[in-house]
């Protein structure tokens, strides 16, 4: 398995590749991402296992996102159960690609906490006495900064892993590998690619939602809603686009 390299530009060749796969099946796309999502949230809210149940359950999702924009790609339409096919494939081997991303993430919480001079166990925020303001932390700032500056690189570790994993057949450790290659070859893409989407469905809208709810607060709270509609497919379709690029047809099944 070799992963190919591309120029920074390709970043925006990426997005608008994503955008037009979104766009030839939105409703099969757009319900699979949202389907997942409530999948996620019910996981997180199970009693004693929440903690650890969606970082479980993303891979084989996120897997099964990625095998439906190949169905869209090939067909122009995708099955809604393609979304789980993911379970069916190599499904011991993500579970320990979750449960490595899971630990990963605790000591990331850990270190930036120390970093920031905080303790993670304790409340960042407190009630003022007489009960009506929430005061936070002043080291908060710091620790969600670190918190970000740690956490992009760890994504970068596991970011094609699961797709490695149960799509191209190879162990964790070397998904890992593969992975850590892949996006050191393509940083700059990959870096272009993920600013364009947050400036397009993330910085733009929140500033047009702002100016929208200035005048309207009601008008700007419902803008909400086909933003997130739009914003989570295009991100999965443009992962695809990369994905495919970078490792060939070998990943596109």
């Amino acid at each position: 398995m070799q992963a190919q390299r591309f120029p920074a530009r390709q970043g925006w060749v990426w997005l608008s590749q994503g955008f037009a796969l979104w766009r030839k099946a939105p409703m099969a796309l757009t319900g699979a991402c949202l389907t997942m999502t409530m999948l996620l949230l019910i996981a997180a809210v199970v009693p004693g296992l929440g903690q650890f149940l969606p970082a479980l359950l993303l891979p084989p999702l996120g897997v099964g996102v990625f095998r439906l924009c190949s169905e869209i790609r090939r067909t122009g339409s995708g099955a809604p159960v393609v979304l789980f096919s993911g379970f069916r494939l190599h499904l011991s081997r993500q579970m320990v690609i979750g449960a490595a991303r899971l630990v990963s993430q605790l000591a990331c919480v850990i270190l930036a906490a120390r970093i920031a001079g905080i303790d993670p166990t304790e409340s960042l925020g407190k009630l003022s006495a007489d009960g009506s303001t929430l005061m936070l932390s002043p080291r908060l700032e710091a620790f969600v900064g670190w918190g970000m500056a740690l956490g992009l690189p760890l994504e970068l570790l596991f970011w094609f892993t699961p797709q490695l994993v149960a799509l191209g057949g190879i162990s964790p450790v070397k998904a890992v590998f593969f992975n850590i290659v892949s996006c050191w070859r393509n940083i700059a893409p990959l870096v272009v690619s993920m600013l364009l989407w947050a400036l397009l469905f993330a910085f733009l809208p929140a500033l047009l939602i702002n100016v929208v709810s200035a005048a309207s607060p009601a008008l700007g709270s419902l803008l909400l809603a086909p933003l997130f509609l739009i914003m989570m497919p295009v991100f999965y379709a443009t992962f695809h686009a990369s994905a495919c690029d970078i490792f060939g047809e070998v990943l596109a099944q």
